[in-house]
């Protein structure tokens, strides 16, 4: 909560600062291709300094002065553990980090893949061999074809000491038909194709290519460009949906060749960091180590991997969401005012650091190796929770609360507050909807009546403040059949959970 509230904060006090960048078009005997100073000047004057220091005019006559060219080589990505597959599948189809967990869960339950809640990007010596054993059916569930370059282990993908409870997730020996595959949901397919293909291009031919980086001589000044031209696809011939886009590639050329140049300054300005994706959330948590100053504790988060694990990062975030600290809209993640009281309430103690976890984990492996005792740990938490008890309260008179944010509570009407945006959730007659509307914009709307049960203000206010429903009865299908279940609420909208429990019956037994 607090690294995202920080780069919220970096974005709201950030004071951008003019610059200009020097570029040219560049014509070589073969072709044309932009070149690029690579410093940054502050001023106008800067730049006609520049200029004038090297007798530079709009079109200039210059030279190559340097290419170098080198033949290169990548391996495959690693395979996916849930974290690198959670941040891919947001890259590409903006799923939360909670459906892909659950989409995965589905398709481990149909035993097409492997565990879901790992943190291993690697595999043993035995799944290397089943995989091998079954390399085209995988092929043909996916419609792919290539020849395997790699029918080997290695290390890259399969380690037998780097794989603990849990190894990566993979296809398994379970590959389906092409009607089954065709019945999955679309989110399946997708999770489940992407899974197969990293996992094939693990057998996959290396992708080769050509790097050239060009220096432009004008004069004295030196421009520089960079392009690749790439030999082999090899397994990015498999990937390639989710590539980045390739540097451009550049014409042929020769050292001391004479080229023309049309000179172009460009005015801009620095940019804030983005906020954060809800994807990246998960690299965040799991390399939280990089937001610590003490380099033992850098290397004990690294090691522990950071904050929460594969099994509970995602719940984190929606923990953080259903409790409207955080909103996410637009794939990307705001934090509420709510969210900034709680932050600036445990601002400079431990609850905001990333150091506390691994402070205890510390503690922890010295009471494993024998050093410290676990009675000292007990006791230190207990020191620790009676002092943020106590100095909580001051804690809270140095926040600044916001006057519409004191005012939600007081609103008798509200029955909760708004999801996207943190508003008061008021009755408007035929539903409830975000008494925020006119300031923010905010649609959120909360029926009455779902699947043809009226929804009772209690379960509503359960839904608001708890983000679910305990098992209710009384829905009814389209074809007139009665059905219980829980309701869910997932990004702004109401969702059916039928793996909801009953409510307990608290009546006491006579």
């Amino acid at each position: 909560m607090y690294l995202i509230y920080l780069r919220q904060r970096e974005i709201e006090n950030f004071k951008p600062e003019p610059y200009f960048e020097i570029t040219a078009n560049v014509t070589a005997k073969n072709g044309t291709f932009k070149a690029k100073y690579k410093e940054r000047l502050k001023t106008k004057q800067e730049v006609l300094s520049l200029y004038e220091k090297h007798g530079i005019e709009r079109e200039t006559e210059g030279s190559i002065a340097v290419l170098n060219k080198k033949d290169k080589q990548l391996p495959s990505p690693v395979l996916h553990s849930l974290a690198t597959l959670q941040a891919t599948a947001n890259r590409r189809w903006k799923y939360s980090p909670s459906k892909v967990l659950n989409v995965m869960q589905s398709l481990y339950e149909k035993k097409l893949l492997s565990y879901p809640r790992t943190e291993s990007n690697h595999i043993t010596t035995a799944e290397f061999s089943y995989l091998k054993s079954k390399l085209s059916a995988y092929m043909n569930a996916v419609g792919v074809e290539f020849e395997p370059a790699f029918l080997q282990p290695r290390k890259r993908y399969v380690d037998n000491q780097k794989v603990q409870e849990h190894y990566a997730i993979i296809p398994t020996k379970t590959i389906p038909t092409e009607k089954r595959l065709a019945s999955l949901r679309t989110e399946e397919q997708n999770i489940y194709k992407e899974v197969v293909l990293t996992t094939l291009a693990m057998f996959a031919p290396l992708y080769k290519f050509e790097e050239t980086n060009v220096e432009v001589d004008l004069n004295g000044l030196r421009l520089h460009a960079k392009g690749k031209v790439d030999r082999e696809k090899g397994w990015k011939a498999l990937l390639s949906p989710r590539q980045k886009q390739e540097e451009p590639s550049l014409p042929a050329m020769e050292v001391d060749e004479r080229v023309d140049t049309v000179m172009k300054t460009v005015a801009d300005e620095t940019k804030p960091p983005s906020l954060y994706t809800e994807g990246q959330l998960i690299p965040l948590m799991k390399s939280a180590g990089k937001h610590v100053e003490d380099e033992e504790n850098t290397a004990i988060l690294d090691e522990v991997t950071g904050i929460g694990t594969g099994a509970t990062r995602a719940n984190i975030i929606e923990t953080l969401k259903s409790r409207t600290y955080i909103t996410v809209s637009k794939n990307q993640v705001n934090v509420t005012e709510k969210g900034k009281i709680l932050c600036q309430a445990v601002e400079g103690n431990l609850l905001s650091k990333a150091d506390m976890t691994a402070e205890w984990e510390l503690f922890l492996r010295q009471i494993g190796k024998g050093e410290k005792e676990g009675t000292t740990f007990i006791a230190n938490i207990h020191q620790f929770i009676d002092q943020l008890i106590h100095h909580a309260p001051a804690s809270l008179k140095e926040v600044t609360f916001k006057k519409e944010l004191l005012m939600q509570e007081a609103k008798s009407e509200g029955i909760g507050l708004c999801p996207l945006c943190g508003s008061p959730v008021i009755n408007k007659g035929r539903v409830y909807g975000c008494s925020g509307y006119r300031e923010t914009k905010c649609k959120f709307v909360l029926p009455k009546t779902i699947a043809k049960k009226t929804l009772s203000e209690a379960s509503a206010k359960r839904l608001l403040t708890k983000g679910s429903t305990s098992q209710l009865r009384g829905f009814k299908s389209k074809a007139g059949k009665s059905f219980r279940a829980g309701l869910t609420l997932k990004e702004g909208k109401v969702e059916f959970n039928f793996d909801a429990k009953p409510m307990k019956n608290t009546k006491r037994k006579p």
